[in-house]
């Protein structure tokens, strides 16, 4: 499974962006070296609250000139003419592709609709928009996280008017009548979170590759900078070698001795099978 980190900047009151973005590049720069795959942004020009990222096309190359290893991904590009013209968009990529040495990431469909050299493996993609936020306990990340819904709450309201502007939208009526209240629903339940110790994260990440999910993008934003930076290394050291590199992990020896003990009764016959064998061996 992939695992994209997903910052727009969100920019408390009383911060300036200037110092909001020097936090989301640090925090890139960690993700890079605690093995998230990815890093994506969306481009948002009105959305107050929320998110700060108005050019990413700009945000990128910069990132990617500190980095070597970890992919990036438009995870929205606005194309209204009089902010995008579609062929600007595809000059600007093209040339972060090649200025990060290929780490940028390109749509499944138009991938496949063109000839390219690399391999197209086309993923399914799972968006966990309302946070993830890993913590020692799952008790301190729930309390420290609780502030995501206000984020979701300003997102997730905009849902049923948008679905009634226009057809494209027509889906997003049915989220609504939402208790933003429910901790236990919002964590445990609504897919929206991924909440808590690196062992309960585990646990909801499980869920979505059950499913057949083979890359999440996680929103890590909205927190102040210090649960953020500890959030992505919990996650990184933790959990993502739980499903990149699971041979590698150190385990506790009682769970070792739990997989060894119900392999014992076949490893058993098979030696009782080998000795009489070379017993029937050595008589001839």
């Amino acid at each position: 499974m992939d695992f994209i980190l997903m910052t727009e900047g969100d920019t408390p009151v009383g911060l300036t962006h200037e110092h909001r973005y020097r936090e989301l590049i640090e925090e890139v720069l960690l993700a890079e070296r605690v093995g998230f795959d990815a890093f994506g942004s969306s481009e948002q020009h009105v959305a107050l609250g929320t998110a700060s990222v108005s050019a990413p096309e700009v945000l990128y190359p910069y990132l990617m000139a500190l980095t070597s290893r970890i992919r990036f991904i438009h995870l929205v590009t606005l194309l209204p003419t009089r902010m995008n013209h579609a062929l600007r968009v595809a000059e600007r990529v093209a040339t972060e592709d090649i200025l990060s040495n290929g780490r940028v990431e390109l749509y499944d469909k138009t991938l496949a609709a063109t000839h390219h050299p690399h391999p197209i493996t086309p993923r399914k993609m799972v968006a966990i928009a309302g946070g993830m936020h890993c913590a020692e306990t799952t008790a301190q990340a729930r309390t420290e996280a609780k502030p995501l819904f206000e984020m979701a709450k300003l997102s997730t309201d905009a849902y049923e008017r948008l679905s009634k502007l226009s057809k494209d939208c027509a889906y997003m009526g049915a989220v609504k009548d939402i208790d933003f209240n429910d901790e236990e629903y919002m964590f445990e339940h609504s897919q929206g979170f991924i909440v808590g110790d690196p062992d309960h994260c585990i646990q909801h990440v499980q869920r979505y590759a059950d499913m057949g999910a083979d890359a999440l993008v996680l929103r890590v934003d909205s927190l102040p900078h210090h649960q953020l930076l500890r959030s992505i290394e919990l996650f990184g050291k933790y959990v993502i070698p739980h499903f990149k590199n699971p041979r590698n992990i150190v385990r506790p020896a009682d769970d070792v001795l739990a997989d060894i003990r119900p392999a014992r009764p076949a490893h058993e016959e098979a030696l009782r099978q080998y000795h009489a064998n070379h017993t029937k061996e050595t008589a001839r």
